[in-house]
């Protein structure tokens, strides 16, 4: 402050001296009042208790989102324990109704049993039967020696003796028979026994697979498909610094980044022109598919995904993906096998296990988009850009893709274009600022919806379309044997890519130019902007 006075009296004393001078001697004293007058502000920034005072501020918008954090955290655990009470009901009811079988089964076994010792009980019956005919029949023949009168008698009651024999001896065989028959349905029962124990054993190995209808799981993939346009164009989709539009070597290493090279199809001209900021929010778009293809959209998260810097684009076949193309396949043979392997592989891992893949995963996708992306950004807005695309992909992408890997049918990310297919894809909508397309894709793309889960269609494709590259990935759902579209991809057509192309052609210089030209455009337009009509 003192310097202040002390600046302001020389000022005085100037100015008390130099009434006769000139206009330009006033016009000098009056800029170095000025400059003196913002030394003492960055002087009062260099005090301690200001760099305290922003050190708060700081540490208060951690602790918020921090705070935040906590009750996601602490709602997802309740869900998971009433989910995990209701399982349990269901698996002692479970329990309840297979000892209830097993039992009913015993008692079908002791009867069978009592059968058993009835039927062997009569067979001895008979055995002594015979035995006493046996007896009587050399009797009876002593009998016919002694009394030859009697023979057509005795004879006759030989006869009925043997009769009595062949009926013992027919009863005994279908003793026998159905005896067999007692046995076999025995033996069966205790077969069907066993395999209930198994199916029984098999179905704890598993978690609880859910039927998703497709229109449910549509409006969550379109939900997560909005918030990424909406974070793609609300950090990249914007007006950049003039210093990074100059800065000729970022431009080089962005354009030459490992991440870059797949979707060299996106031109990324080192302007604020509304083509040039379409090609910036689609490139983080391509960037952010790619990274969630690449790590997050999986079957299970229990073979470990690829780091962060091993990742390359298009991305390496690794054993997850090999896991995943594997399972693509078994659920065009036989979806309930694919889904019952699918639900053992899903609880392979403890919860926490699987938190923890699934949080790391989510890590490696942002760190991927940042890398290539955030040294765009000036340095107090690269932190707000992360901790976007780490909400984006840990929490919205996260834990909506948690519950499509327990759908019964598989669905399935696709960034391969199959140019034929034309259901599969849409033209990506860039906007009101447009991106060199046509009018009817101009029209199309002002109709989008912004809000979450709301639909939002791009122009549709048909076979005069030049196709520049994928965008974002289309979404598949295998139902017998076939790939059904849940949600169509985006693309970018030539096109749209045509007026930030023509940018990249443009000389160096011409570049200077056009930003010098949009600066002062800007700078003419902010009076007007104020209500200052009149430029003061």
């Amino acid at each position: 402050m003192a310097a202040v006075q002390s600046s302001q009296a020389s000022t005085t004393s100037r100015g008390a001296t130099s009434i006769d001078t000139s206009g330009t001697a006033e016009a000098d004293n009056a800029v170095k009042a000025v400059t003196e007058f913002f030394g003492f502000i960055k002087t009062l920034e260099s005090q301690p208790s200001y760099r305290y005072l922003q050190e708060l501020f700081d540490n208060h918008l951690d602790l918020q989102s921090e705070c935040s954090r906590l009750e996601i955290a602490h709602d997802v655990t309740v869900e998971r324990h009433t989910q995990l009470q209701k399982k349990l009901k269901k698996e002692l009811a479970q329990s309840a109704e297979k000892d209830a079988q097993l039992e009913k089964i015993r008692e079908e076994q002791s009867q069978s049993a009592t059968k058993i010792r009835d039927l062997e009980k009569q067979l001895e019956e008979s055995k002594k039967t015979v035995s006493q005919l046996q007896d009587t029949l050399k009797v009876k023949d002593s009998e016919i020696k002694v009394l030859k009168k009697d023979v057509a008698n005795k004879e006759s009651a030989i006869g009925k003796a043997q009769d009595a024999e062949k009926k013992a001896k027919d009863g005994q065989k279908a003793s026998q028979v159905k005896l067999n028959s007692v046995q076999r349905d025995r033996d069966a029962k205790e077969k069907r026994l066993a395999e209930l124990g198994r199916l029984a054993e098999l179905g704890r190995l598993g978690c609880e697979m859910e039927k998703i209808p497709s229109e449910m799981i549509a409006t969550e993939l379109d939900t997560i498909f909005t918030l990424a346009y909406n974070l793609a164009q609300t950090h990249l989709g914007i007006d950049l610094p003039p210093s990074t539009l100059a800065d000729t070597p970022l431009w080089d290493r962005l354009r030459d980044h490992t991440l870059a090279r797949p979707h060299s199809h996106i031109p990324l001209p080192a302007t604020n022109t509304p083509a040039a900021k379409s090609m910036r929010t689609a490139a983080c778009l391509a960037a952010l598919s790619t990274a969630l293809h690449q790590h997050l959209l999986l079957p299970t998260y229990l073979l470990d995904p690829p780091s962060s810097s091993s990742s390359s684009l298009p991305p390496t076949l690794t054993a997850a993906h090999h896991l995943s193309a594997a399972l693509t396949d078994l659920a065009t043979a036989s979806p309930s096998r694919e889904s019952h392997l699918r639900s053992v592989l899903l609880a392979a891992l403890p919860p926490a296990e699987t938190d923890k893949r699934a949080s790391l995963a989510a890590s490696r996708a942002t760190a991927s988009v940042v890398g290539w992306l955030g040294p765009l950004l000036p340095s107090s807005a690269e932190p707000a850009f992360r901790r976007a695309l780490e909400d984006f992909c840990g929490g919205v992408v996260r834990e909506r893709w948690a519950r499509l890997q327990r759908c019964e049918t598989k669905v399935e990310a696709s960034l391969e274009r199959e140019f034929d297919d034309f259901e599969a894809w849409e033209a990506l909508p860039l906007g009101g600022e447009g991106g060199g397309g046509s009018q009817q894709q101009q029209q199309q793309q002002n109709g989008g919806g912004g809000g979450g889960g709301q639909r939002r269609a791009g122009p549709g494709l048909d076979a005069n379309d030049a196709v520049a590259g994928v965008v974002w990935p289309a979404f598949f759902v295998i139902e017998d044997g076939d790939h059904e579209v849940l949600r169509p991809g985006y693309v970018l057509c030539e096109a749209q890519v045509k007026a930030a192309r023509e940018e990249l052609a443009v000389p160096a210089l011409s570049r200077r130019l056009i930003r010098s030209n949009t600066r002062r455009s800007k700078a003419l337009s902010f009076p007007a902007v104020n209500g200052g009509g009149d430029g003061k």
